[in-house]
């Protein structure tokens, strides 16, 4: 294989493929990165870890030559990422004698890279058959790839699928979710209505997928087919691993009733949840929340002794109270862009969760804390 690429081009494909290397890899091939110089003339980086595979490309400069090879990732990124990125790269399999290998040059800088003598795996020969496909605009995507799993924990003993996030495409609407049963998101959009298939995805996936988009990307094609999901940009590809077992029915428990709620400035409210969360602790004490004729009062009773109250104003009707997680409620708060947020206590009264929303973003629900308990 041959070409000629600009550095910056070729860091670019380092970064994005890289994401796909795990911290420590199953397989030493596993940290190789894989150039491909394709007979249309693209030159493709590929990376895996057999969970989440990644493949983006950029058109070389010229000197096409098609051929493969699999180097070290990581030295190989790193010493594209010293080379300044308005020169150009020229890579080129040698045979120096001893073994083939990656030749790069650039100026009067020149380096080679040992190949791996396996082929790298590969996830996305594993892509079975014609996938459905919905478009996603990229600045949803973008804004919502992290903000879905905000409710999903980390770990959940004996419930790996909850570490999730759900996406389901039926009737014309994408629906994406997450949940740890304490707190859900969701969000959703319109698409294709002859589109049909529901996924769980890890939240690494999901979060790398965000990480791909840049500002010039418009829309981004999402796919599912087996037990494969396929997220693809204009010149990237990510393709993933879903997880395995059935999503609980969330909807089925969503209320739908208001017993109280209240429209509030976001920043106050953010302001004064922050105030009271630094007079408890989180993990022993509860944010008490009041809506009273469309204010709210957020008061707190530390166990050390420390309390607090907070009134912030707003818009609505109903009297109702929950208790709450502090940190998740600020989080919550903090998680949404905007000036105004709408807050409602739900049915049943006394007990229902309390629902976050603002236009155009995700709706959010907090169980109260002897719900949960």
């Amino acid at each position: 294989m041959e070409c000629v690429i600009g550095a910056g081009d070729l860091a670019r494909l380092c970064r994005r493929a890289g994401l796909a290397l795990a911290a420590q890899a199953a397989l030493p091939v596993l940290a190789g990165l894989e150039l491909t110089v394709e007979g249309s003339g693209r030159l493709v980086a590929r990376a895996t870890d057999l969970v989440v595979e990644i493949a983006a490309a950029a058109e070389p400069l010229s000197g096409n030559r098609e051929g493969r090879a699999v180097i070290p990732a990581a030295r190989f990124a790193d010493w594209v990422g010293q080379v300044p990125a308005d020169q150009a790269v020229r890579l080129a399999v040698r045979d120096d004698g001893e073994a083939p290998r990656l030749v790069a040059a650039s100026g009067a800088a020149t380096a080679r890279f040992p190949l791996f003598p396996e082929a790298l795996p590969s996830l996305a020969e594993a892509w079975g058959g014609l996938a459905e496909t919905v478009l996603v605009p990229a600045d949803v995507f973008r804004r919502h790839a992290a903000w879905l799993f905000s409710a999903a924990p980390p770990k959940e003993a004996g419930q790996p699928i909850l570490t999730g996030g759900h996406l389901a495409a039926a009737e014309g609407v994408l629906v994406a979710a997450a949940t740890d049963r304490a707190r859900l998101t969701q969000w959703s959009l319109p698409v294709d209505p002859s589109v049909t298939w529901e996924a769980t995805w890890s939240p690494r996936s999901m979060q790398i997928a965000g990480g791909l988009l840049d500002e010039d990307t418009d829309t981004v094609a999402v796919a599912v087919t087996g037990a494969l999901a396929r997220i693809a940009g204009p010149d990237w590809v990510l393709t993933t691993r879903l997880l395995d077992g059935a999503y609980p029915d969330y909807r089925r428990v969503i209320p739908a009733e208001v017993e109280a709620g209240a429209a509030v400035d976001r920043g106050a409210l953010a302001a004064a949840a922050g105030r009271l969360l630094a007079l408890v602790d989180p993990r022993a004490d509860a944010l008490r929340v009041e809506w009273d004729g469309g204010a709210l009062r957020l008061s707190v009773q530390g166990g050390a002794g420390s309390a607090g109250e907070e009134r912030v104003p707003g818009d609505g009707q109903g009297v109702a109270a929950r208790s709450v997680h502090p940190g998740w409620f600020l989080q919550a708060v903090r998680a949404y862009a905007g000036e105004r947020l709408d807050l409602a206590a739900m049915a049943p009264v006394g007990q229902g969760p309390v629902r976050f929303q603002a236009d155009g973003q995700p709706t959010h629900w907090l169980l109260p804390l002897r719900v949960i308990a």
